[in-house]
Formats: structure tokens, C-alpha cells, sequence
């Protein structure tokens, strides 16, 4: 971080943990029809509604995807039902669930989808292992946002046994390749890309489908591809789904993550410009679609102000970062830590040296607490570059104490 800053490539180090899907797809009856009313994405995980002739999932979708997730959440929370008629209970307290998603609680998403989840197995109900399956997807699918749950979920497994859908066991197998691995070898990600590709394939045998499945699987082929070194191969893969994205509010988040990935594709290959232009239109949609605390809008925030950091245009990377900081509240010591640094490290640049050093401040505290969280698993000089940092500031003020209290007398006036 010394000459060149890291900007959070770690957050979208993304790899199968499942060396084959669970419950892959069976025989497709000839008669089956996609509801395609019934799914929705964030870019980040694919969710299901649960059938009810009471309720009018394309609306809900559709006015999510519009940005209108209060309007919903205040409709169906005075609509919550009662345990005495699970399936309806079931039924809203799923689209709440999938509602938080979109205005970036996602534990309190999780929270919705596990209770719906405790209910039905306190029952003896005739239809419970058809509600099951989409609620135990949708629970799993939302910890990829949730940094305190393990690589391979068990959620998503329980999903995939229970599952007779063919579409929805192609989402569950989609949702079960993409969770978030610090470290994957080069074999790994070939395995993973060519997974990506049969999940395509399997789903082009659907008629009518609605592809969240294939875009989803391209944009983590870009990410295999960038990850092992192989940027062009992965923008050549982008370059041909994009296009066949809907131009409708459903597709969205979708689109977002496809077009964010390319953009990060260009920002490794240095084509600073065209990743610009890429995130711009990625943050654009990701903004008339979901709230200020989506993980997935911080993301597009940081790509985009990666791009500005390229050409060295610090004053306009900075207010992006900033507007990522919302997003992160749900993400763990290590990920604030580092958007924190970053954020002093643009703001130290534009010699705005009182709020870098706010930034530095809060980037130590983080880091400390990693620190003591894990101990000597996070490597030796795991805080040097932050210290340096702080050190920097503590010799630019003439200080007569030392820098151990010092820096003591700044964290202490921060937290008052």
C-alpha cells in the first residue's frame, strides 16, 4: 500500500466451494413453464417468491426493482399474517425477507426467511417441503452478505435435497457456486468456469426461461477469468452477455454486476476510461434500484472510484468512497479497515490531512480488532501499513509525547 493503494479487490474474491452442484438439475417434464414472476436478483444472489393466488408477485418485483422497497416493506409488514395460516405467514414474511435485501439489511432478511423456516417445521403441513426448498434457498443465498457464515452453507444444501422444481434447483446449484473464498488456485477456478458453463447450458434447455441463471453464471466466469490472470478472456465473456441483458427494472442489479465486473476487468488491464464508463452506468442502475446501504451499490461506488484513483483524480474518487461507507455497516473489521485506509489515503493526497487522519484513526480500530480477533493467524506487520500512516501524522504535529500515546490521547478524543 506503500506507493499504490489496494482498493478492496478482496470483496469480489469470489469461488466455488462446492466441487459439484447438489441436486442438480433432473429430467425437465415437457410440460414445464418457467414463472418467471417468481424470481428475482441482486446481482449477488438469485431469491424466490413463494406461489400465492393472494398475492401479486410481478408487482412486488416490479416495484422493487423500481426502488420501491419502503413502499413494499410498509405494506406487507401491516399485512403479516398470523402462525395460524402458515402459508400465508410464509409467504409475507418471505417477501419482507427479500425486500431487506434490497434495502441492504440483510440480517434482518435473514432473520424473515429463518423464521418463516422455524414455523413450518413446528407443523405438520401437506405443502411444507414445497415451501421449504425457496425459503431455505432465499436464507442461504443472503449470507453471501453476511461475513460471520461459513463458505459452504448448509442452508443451501438443505434447499437442494428438498427441491423437485427444475428451475429452482438450477437457482440453489447457481446460488451454492458463488461463495465468497479468501484464497482459490488457478485449477480451482478452471473447475469453477467450467461449472459456470454447464449451469448455462442447463438452462438454455428451459423454454421461456428467465435467465438469471446464465447472466448470473457469466458475471462469475469474468470474475474466474480476471482472477487467474485472465482479464480479456473475461471481458470477451461480458462483452457477449451484456448485450442480451432486458432493458427492464428486473435486470437491473443484474446488469449492474455484469457491467461492474467488466469495468474491474479494465481497471486490472489499466484502461482506466473504459472502467469508468462501465461502473458509471453501473452505479446509475444500482441507485434507482436499491437502497444506500446495499453492499452490492458500495461495491459499484468502490469500482468506480478505483477508476478516478487510476488517473490520480483524487477529489472525484473520493465522494464515491464515501457514499460506500453505508453499504459497509454489515461487513466485518478487515473489509472496514480497508475502506477506511482508502479513504484516508485519497483524502491525504488532496492534503485534507485532519479528515485523513479521522479515516487512519478509523482504519486502526479495525484493524486492531482483527487483530484480536484472530491473533497471530493474520500474519506478521498486519497493521504496519496503517501505523506508518499514523506515525506520518504524529511527526507532522510536533508532539512532545510519544507516538504509543499519542496516538492513545487521538483514539481516545475520537470515540468521545
Amino acid at each position: 500500500m506503500k506507493n499504490k493503494i489496494s482498493f478492496l479487490i478482496c470483496c469480489i474474491m469470489w469461488m466455488l466451494s462446492i466441487p459439484g452442484c447438489q441436486g442438480r438439475q433432473a429430467d425437465i417434464p415437457p410440460e414445464y413453464v418457467v414463472d418467471k414472476s417468481l424470481y428475482l436478483s441482486d446481482g449477488d444472489g438469485i431469491y424466490a417468491f413463494i406461489e400465492n393466488e393472494a398475492v401479486n408477485h410481478e408487482i412486488i418485483g416490479t416495484e422493487l426493482s423500481n426502488g420501491n422497497a419502503i413502499k413494499i416493506k410498509e405494506q406487507y409488514e401491516n399485512r403479516a399474517g398470523t402462525k395460524e395460516n402458515p402459508q400465508e405467514y410464509a409467504t409475507i414474511q418471505n417477501i419482507l425477507g427479500i425486500t431487506e435485501i434490497y434495502l441492504g439489511d440483510y440480517e434482518r432478511a435473514y432473520e424473515y426467511f429463518n423464521d418463516a423456516i422455524t414455523v413450518l417445521h413446528e407443523l405438520e403441513l401437506t405443502d411444507k417441503n414445497k415451501l421449504l426448498p425457496i425459503l431455505y434457498n432465499n436464507a442461504g443465498a443472503v449470507t453471501l452478505n453476511l461475513y460471520r457464515f461459513a463458505t459452504n452453507d448448509e442452508r443451501l444444501e438443505k434447499a437442494a435435497a428438498l427441491c423437485k422444481d427444475p428451475y429452482l434447483r438450477l437457482v440453489i446449484s447457481a446460488n451454492q457456486s458463488c461463495r465468497l473464498r479468501e484464497y482459490a488456485t488457478e485449477k480451482e477456478w478452471g473447475e469453477t468456469i467450467l461449472q459456470f458453463k454447464e449451469l448455462i447450458q442447463e438452462e438454455n434447455q428451459l423454454e421461456d426461461s428467465s435467465y438469471f441463471v446464465t447472466f448470473f453464471a457469466a458475471r462469475y466466469m469474468g470474475v474466474g477469468y480476471m482472477l487467474t490472470g485472465q482479464e480479456e478472456r473475461g471481458i470477451k465473456v461480458l462483452d457477449e452477455y451484456i448485450p442480451l441483458v432486458p432493458e427492464t427494472a428486473n435486470y437491473n442489479m443484474i446488469k449492474c454486476s455484469l457491467l461492474g465486473q467488466r469495468g474491474h476487468c479494465y481497471y486490472r488491464l489499466g484502461e482506466y476510461d473504459k472502467s469508468i464508463k462501465d461502473t458509471q452506468e453501473a452505479v446509475f442502475l444500482a441507485e434507482r434500484t436499491v437502497g444506500k446501504n446495499s453492499q452490492q451499490l458500495a461495491y459499484e461506488y468502490i469500482r468506480l472510484a478505483t477508476g478516478y484513483v487510476g488517473k490520480e483524480e483524487w477529489s472525484t474518487a473520493l465522494p464515491y468512497l464515501e457514499k460506500a461507507l453505508p453499504g459497509y455497516k454489515q461487513k466485518n473489521a478487515s473489509a472496514k479497515g480497508t475502506l477506511y485506509f482508502n479513504i484516508g489515503y485519497v483524502c491525504w493526497e488532496l492534503k485534507e490531512y485532519e479528515k485523513a487522519k479521522m479515516y487512519f484513526l478509523k482504519s486502526y480500530v479495525e484493524v486492531k480488532a482483527v487483530i484480536e480477533d484472530v491473533g497471530n493467524a493474520v500474519g506478521e506487520g498486519y497493521d504496519s501499513d496503517i501505523k506508518e500512516r499514523l506515525h506520518e501524522i504524529y511527526q507532522s504535529e510536533d508532539c512532545s509525547v510519544s507516538f504509543t500515546d499519542w496516538l492513545e490521547q487521538e483514539l481516545n478524543q475520537m470515540e468521545q
